[in-house]
Parts: structure tokens; sequence; C-alpha cells
């Protein structure tokens, strides 16, 4: 939009000397508070809607989506609704829950290709790109019908705009030096209110008598078209830096400053003992600065040609080499193999996706495994969530990334364990436990990544990660066949799923040794800036 912000680290320091990562520049120099309640309400108000699945869901059952695949009572011709359930019959659970599984699992999948976006096209780009799906999606599901149904691909458009939003906020950390992990755990709060925003759009819906689809249609439009025109002014090309990185190129500069001053000295001594040797003989002397002059004049000559070829020969190659096989060429490459083929990012491959399937099993098992009024209670305590996610980030910069996964595993078991016993306090207590885990459910990883790779490549890793979460997290269709093939009875498939948690508490401390043995930091892509 015309606003002069640098678009390199390098480009912004050149022009002005800055220490501190708050100082950076931001668009139309607007203060880095505004900036990020800007980013914070854009979040809430429209990015991660479809994960408060529980009031969306509700909604969609009242204005009978897929009612159509149900029997109707051959007396009065009207639907008979199973007893204590939201839906009609069990085959239009299964269809709307649908929605919301493959919605997600692009969500995962689409979060690589995102990630990509965000880390090589900028901040701005991405957004952008973000709001537009988002609208898409919304505009197909409240349009969507038995003869238009495409529910399913407006489900997936939603979910794999998410990523696109919340990969472009994450970098305000960087204006942020000494807290990134508790600006990281506010923006991934933030989409646990998004998660709020459904239920209290639901509130509203049935409170005032409108119509789900009309109402919904108006509120989408006018949220998302106010933050696409923001996007273009609040959002930087590329992204903002984090502490570390000025700190590796001033240290970088200062060391090289240094063997430069080092080295003049030894030439200009050199040079001094040199010309006095010479002085003593005036014609040995007049011949020494003529040859001078003359090897200066040819290295010149030969300097310019052998320019002239390696330009002429660069040109060539660069037209005729494929793109394609440049990149695998390229350092940007070679340093994000480096990373994935890391013990650390190896033993993530594991938690992630394992994570991923526990997670959104809750999700879209909560009603059958519980009961309905449990599920209405699960979506409105996710709001709540944000709560514990501020308070994590904040222990987490001060005791480190791996109290959020210790955190996290602990009420991930209790959210299942509490389902083995019987009574109304436990089942409540389950909930509770869900809704805890929910405050990092999404941003554990956000943070582990953050605090430990190489900031260029961040929304590339997690994206990444959730590419591969997305394949798992497809695993929920036939533990739900398992499920209606067993008249609901969720004993054997909740000791399966307790079994991952297992398997990921184990992951989590061989990362504690690895971390202890190899370090808390993975430098690749980061070495360019700290060799001297």
């Amino acid at each position: 939009m015309g606003y002069d912000m640098p678009l390199t680290l390098e480009e912004q320091l050149e022009k002005k000397e800055i220490r501190s990562s708050a100082e950076q520049k931001t668009p139309y120099n607007i203060n880095k508070h505004v900036l990020l309640t800007i980013y914070f309400f854009l979040i809430v108000l429209t990015n991660r809607l479809i994960f408060g699945w529980s009031g969306l869901s509700n909604m969609l059952f009242e204005d009978n989506v897929y009612v159509w695949l149900c029997k109707k009572n051959s007396i009065n011709e009207e639907y008979k609704r199973e007893e204590g359930k939201r839906y009609v019959c069990k085959d239009q659970d299964l269809a709307v829950q649908n929605i919301f599984i493959y919605g997600t699992g692009g969500y995962f999948i689409f979060s690589f290709l995102n990630g990509l976006i965000v880390d090589y096209f900028g901040s701005r780009i991405s957004m952008l790109i973000g709001h537009s799906l988002n609208l898409l999606g919304w505009i197909l599901l409240l349009n969507s019908s038995e003869h238009f149904d495409c529910f399913i691909l407006a489900g997936v458009l939603i979910a794999a705009s998410v990523d696109l939003g919340s990969f472009a906020t994450l970098n305000i950390a960087g204006l942020y030096p000494g807290n990134e992990n508790l600006i990281v755990n506010i923006v991934s709060g933030a989409g646990s209110l998004s998660c709020g925003t459904l239920v209290v759009l639901e509130i509203i819906i049935r409170k005032c008598n409108f119509t789900f689809r009309t109402f919904m249609l108006v509120y989408i439009c006018l949220t998302v078209g106010i933050f696409f025109l923001l996007t273009l002014f609040i959002f930087p090309k590329t992204r903002y830096f984090r502490q570390y990185e000025f700190d590796n190129y001033y240290e970088n500069y200062d060391n090289e400053l240094k063997n430069m001053n080092n080295a003049q000295e030894i030439k200009s001594n050199a040079s001094i003992s040199k010309t006095l040797s010479l002085t003593k003989n005036p014609n040995k002397y007049t011949n020494y600065e003529m040859n001078k002059i003359n090897r200066g004049l040819s290295n010149d000559l030969e300097i310019n040609d052998n320019k002239k070829i390696n330009d002429f020969h660069g040109s060539f190659d660069k037209n005729k080499q494929n793109k394609f096989i440049a990149f695998f060429k390229s350092t940007s490459f070679k340093d994000l193999l480096k990373i994935c083929t890391c013990a650390h990012f190896l033993c993530l491959l594991i938690y992630g996706p394992l994570n991923a399937i526990y997670n959104t099993f809750y999700y879209s098992a909560v009603e059958d495994i519980l009961s309905k009024d449990k599920s209405d209670l699960f979506g409105y305590l996710l709001p709540f969530s944000f709560i514990p996610c501020v308070i994590l980030g904040n222990i987490t910069d001060k005791l480190g990334v791996m109290v959020m996964l210790s955190y996290e595993l602990f009420f991930a078991a209790t959210m299942y364990l509490f389902t083995y016993i019987k009574g109304e306090f436990y089942q409540w207590m389950s909930v509770i436990s869900s809704m805890l885990y929910a405050a990092c459910a999404n941003g554990q990883l956000w943070t582990f990544v953050s605090y430990t790779f190489c900031s260029k490549y961040h929304s590339t890793l997690i994206g990444l990660l959730n590419l591969v979460s997305g394949f798992a997290s497809l695993t929920r269709n036939p533990l739900l066949a398992w499920a209606k093939d067993s008249n609901l009875d969720f004993t054997y498939i909740n000791m399966v799923v307790l079994g991952l948690i297992g398997i990921n508490v184990l992951v989590t401390i061989a990362l504690s040794i690895i971390r202890k043995t190899k370090g808390p930091k993975v430098i690749y892509g980061d070495e360019e800036q700290t060799e001297l």
C-alpha cells in the first residue's frame, strides 16, 4: 500500500541502528499494543469459528441440515427425533459431523501450504488469501441445501483459511522481546475465544429469533470485510523479526569490523616498511610505482573480462536451470531438511499426529461419550480456556516450553479417564479437563517450534506438522464407525485413545532427554547469522 516498511532485517538496520526488536518499524508506525489488539480481535471474531463446533452444529441441526437422510414417520410424514439428542437420526448426525471431520482434516492438510505462503509470500498476502477463503467458505455453507450440497467443501474452505490468519499474526511476538512465548499464547488463546464467538452468536440468534443463515451471512460479510480492509494497512509485507536475530546481526557485524580493522592494521604496517625500504633507492621506487600502476590496470581489465564472462555464463545457466531443481539446491531447502531430520522435530512428528487424533475425536464424540447437555457445556466452557492459555504463556517464558507439554498430557488423560467413572460429577470433570486441555491444544506446538527453531521457517514447520496431523486425524472415521457398531460403547475405544496419550508421554520424556543432551535450540537456518 506504499508505506515505508523494510522487507528484510538488513534493510531495516541499514537505515537505523536498532538493538531491541521492540523498536523495529511497524506499518505507519502504529503502536505495537494497538496492532496486537487488532490481531487479537481479528482472530476472535473471524478466524477459528469452525472450531466452535458445538454451537455451529447445534445451529446446523436446528436448520435441518441433512435431515433429508432420515426416514419420515409413515403416519404423519414427520421426522421422529431421537430422544435426548440434537439430531433426528444417526445418519443425519454422521453427515453433519463429516463437515467438521473433513473440515478439520482440510485445516491440517492445507496448513503446510499455508505455512509456505506465510514464510515465502509474507504476512499480508497470506492474511488476504485467508480472508477470501473464509468468506467464500461461509457463503457456500449458508447457501447449501439438499440440491446444492457444498457443506463439506464449505467446511474445508473455512478450515483451510484458519492458519493463513493465525500464522500471519504469530510473528508479532518479535515486538515483545523476553515475552515471546506469552504473546504466542495470547494469539493462540484468541483462537480459543473464537470458538466461544459462535456460542455467543447462537444465543443472539435464539433470543432475537433471527434466521441462522441470514444472520450469519450478514455477520461474516461485515466482520471479514472490515478486517480485509484493515489487513491492507496493518500487516507487514514480510514479518517482524525476533530479538535473537538482531543480536546475531550485530554480533556478526562487530566481529567482521574487528577482523577488518586487524587486517588493515597489518596491511598498513607492511606498506610502511616496504615504502621505507624503497625510498632509499629512488629509481627502484619509481619502477615500483609504475609496475604497481600497470599491475592495477591489468588486474582491472582481467577482472572486468572475467566478470563479463561469468555474467554471461551465469545468465545462461540461470535460464537453463530448472527452478524446481534450483529450490532443492537452495540454502532454505537444506536448512529445512536438516531441521526435519533432527531429533527435536522427529519427536514432534510423533507427538503432533497422535495429539490430533485424541483432540478431534473428543470434539466429534463428546455428545455420545457423555450426553447432549455435556456437549453444550463443553461449547460454553471452551472460550474460558483462554485464561489458562495466557497463564501458561507467562510460565513457559520463565520455566521453559516442556511445562506446556506436561500440562497438556495430564488433562488429555483425565478428560478420557473420567468418562469411565459413572456419575454426574465425573462427567463434569471430564468436560472441565477437556477445557483445560484445550488451553494449549493449538498453542503447544506453536510455542515449541517458536522457541526451538529458526524464526524464518516457523510457519512452514508448523504447517508440515499440521499436514501430517491432518492425515492422522482422519482415523476418527473408523473410531466413530467402531462406536456405531458397538452401540456407542466407548470402553475399548477410549482405552486405545489412552494408549496414544501414553505413547506421547514417552515421546515427551525422550524430548526432554534430547533437549538436555543436544541443547534446547536447533541452530539450522541461523548459522549464517552466527558465523564469524
